[in-house]
């Protein structure tokens, strides 16, 4: 009889827990794939015109109003990008790809529906911010059409609510996370259900941001049992970040596959070397760009369209050559050391690096007292964090963002860090942000970014504008970090001449494309390395950069410079 009772309490137990995962299973299977959203029946069903492009692509095209929409199939090749469109890359005759949707091709923070879990792919689709009384129409991969309002619900609460139509598959569900600067929720569409969200007992400073930006909307693009998985996945790319000279060579594989899959940067690898110079071959004010395949590397990559992350500049002493760098790998701090050293140091912990020499005007302009004036003075400061690469990569307030990534999105990530560790968003944006305002940084402590929100919009400035409005060098919230440092050192030296160059607002991959160097100073280098047109002279990862010493130097240079993915174009000047 126990036994008998024993299994009938298991089978009362079981057979709900099998009937809900059989039902988990179900969603999981009734989720659209993009052979069923894209497929060519429903998106001509619902009005898209057929194409075939250039490239070799089929295109659907809809227009609707004053919109249009374009889906971009590949055709049937393995899961592989069609060399023709490979050919258009290599040859940037590309039209206005990074605006459509590509269907099969995963190089781009995009909403797609079929997914398997990715690094970053937890990043929502920002929708909108939608004001009091207020609302908006949507089209998603699981509902032709959605509805969202906002409404005040009483005298210190707003209620959003999002009601969802035109299923296109009966399981079928988006998931949401909507949000202000001081609360968020998630929620979802299940079976085509609407939901409401209230945000209650809001204080006057919290009111006023949902006046001024409205209840936030994001949309995941991800099924929700894979954005924990995606989570992983990008934490794992920032294994040990901390240590980044001693990355386990799983940690520097993982980021390379990344490179190669998602930035179409195939990484190779040669044997290890190491050249040296001679004291005459170098001379103040040539720079070294330097690289280790790591989180911090191909996020740098992924966002601004450089391979390499951290440089450095060459300062001779009446005895001396040596390298004087700011960045993660010197603690924080300035610091240089003899250029053997460093090259020695470099190869031990598998770094590669490249060399460009600065041209025969830079030279002649360079005034390496005042250079190292201007690096004494720093030496005893921390540089540490990522406070102007920040700024330095947003010039733009909106071609800077990978794919679908927004400034809303960035500035909500910081509100969430914020309520974890304020002194440190205190450092990273809220000094800056408050100079960029005509307020004092000293006072960044007493200030929320909600409430430096608020302020922005008192005086009409949009959240992507304060995002990308252009620093100074001359403000306290000043930190010459990477780019910064190297450029600062250029500016001080006279490298720049006459021009007004804001030292603070370069980013790496500014300093390699300004023309500024002699390709043709290490020949010998060159022949002996393979050449990619500049030296490597440390390390077995092949360094490629692109327009090297392209653009030229002028007032305002570096602060107006897009970087929008794939491509990472820019004009001649920005």
């Amino acid at each position: 009889f126990e036994y008998r009772q024993t299994n009938m309490v298991f089978i009362k137990i079981s057979i709900p827990v099998l009937i809900f995962c059989f039902f988990l299973v179900s969603l999981q299977a009734a989720q659209p794939t993009s052979r069923d959203v894209f497929s060519e029946t429903r998106l001509i069903n619902q009005g898209f015109e057929p194409s075939i492009t250039e490239w070799g692509y089929i295109q659907y095209k809809r227009s609707t109003g004053n919109s249009t929409k374009i889906v971009l199939r590949q055709p049937k090749t393995g899961g592989t990008m069609h060399p023709l469109f490979i050919d258009k890359i290599a040859q940037r005759q590309h039209t206005n790809v990074s605006e459509s949707y590509l269907a099969d091709w995963r190089d781009l923070l995009e909403c797609q529906p079929l997914r398997e879990p990715d690094a970053y792919q937890f990043i929502p689709d920002f929708i909108g911010g939608i004001l009091p009384d207020q609302s908006i129409t949507f089209e998603t991969p699981c509902f032709l059409s959605n509805y969202a309002e906002v409404y005040q619900s009483s005298a210190d609460s707003f209620t959003l609510k999002l009601t969802p139509s035109e299923s296109i598959e009966l399981f079928c569900f988006d998931t949401y996370m909507v949000g202000t600067l001081a609360s968020w929720y998630s929620d979802n569409t299940l079976l085509g259900f609407e939901f409401e969200i209230t945000f209650a007992d809001l204080n006057a400073d919290q009111m006023e941001d949902i006046h001024q930006h409205g209840i936030r909307l994001w949309r995941f693009c991800d099924l929700p049992n894979n954005l924990m998985s995606d989570f992983y996945l990008t934490t794992s790319l920032f294994k040990n970040i901390e240590d980044e000279a001693n990355l386990s060579d799983n940690v520097i594989n993982y980021n390379k596959i990344f490179m190669e899959r998602v930035l179409n940067y195939d990484v190779e690898t040669t044997a290890n070397n190491m050249l040296s110079f001679s004291d005459e071959e170098l001379s103040s004010g040539d720079v070294i760009f330097f690289f280790k395949p790591s989180g911090l590397q191909t996020m740098n990559f992924y966002f601004t369209g450089s391979p390499v992350a951290h440089t450095g500049i060459i300062l001779k002493t009446a005895t001396d050559t040596e390298i004087c760098q700011s960045n993660l790998t010197t603690n924080g701090s300035v610091e240089c050391q003899s250029f053997t050293q460093w090259t020695t140091w470099s190869y031990q912990h598998g770094y590669s690096a490249v060399i460009l020499g600065l041209n025969s005007t830079g030279q002649t302009n360079m005034n390496v007292d005042d250079a190292w004036s201007f690096v004494n003075n720093l030496q005893e400061q921390d540089t540490s964090g990522y406070v102007y690469p920040l700024f330095a990569w947003i010039d733009t307030e909106e071609d800077n963002y990978p794919g679908i990534s927004k400034a809303e999105t960035l500035f909500m990530v910081l509100s969430l860090m914020e309520a974890d560790d304020e002194s440190f968003v205190r450092a990273l944006v809220k000094e800056t942000f408050l100079e960029k305002l005509g307020e004092d940084a000293s006072n960044a402590a007493d200030y929320s970014l909600l409430e430096i929100a608020n302020l922005a919009a008192e005086n009409n400035i949009p959240i992507s504008q304060l995002l990308s409005d252009s620093v100074s060098d001359s403000w306290s919230s000043a930190n010459y970090h990477d780019a910064a440092f190297v450029a600062g050192v250029l500016k001080s030296g006279g490298v720049f001449g006459s021009y007004n160059v804001t030292a603070t607002e370069f980013a790496v991959k500014d300093l390699y494309q300004l023309n500024l160097y002699d390709l043709s100073r290490f020949d010998q280098c060159m022949t002996s390395n393979g050449s990619n047109g500049y030296c490597q002279f440390v390390g077995a990862d092949q360094i490629v950069l692109t327009n090297v010493n392209q653009y030229a130097v002028g007032d305002n240079v570096a602060e107006n410079c897009p970087s929008k993915a794939p491509y990472f174009d820019r004009p001649d000047f920005c």
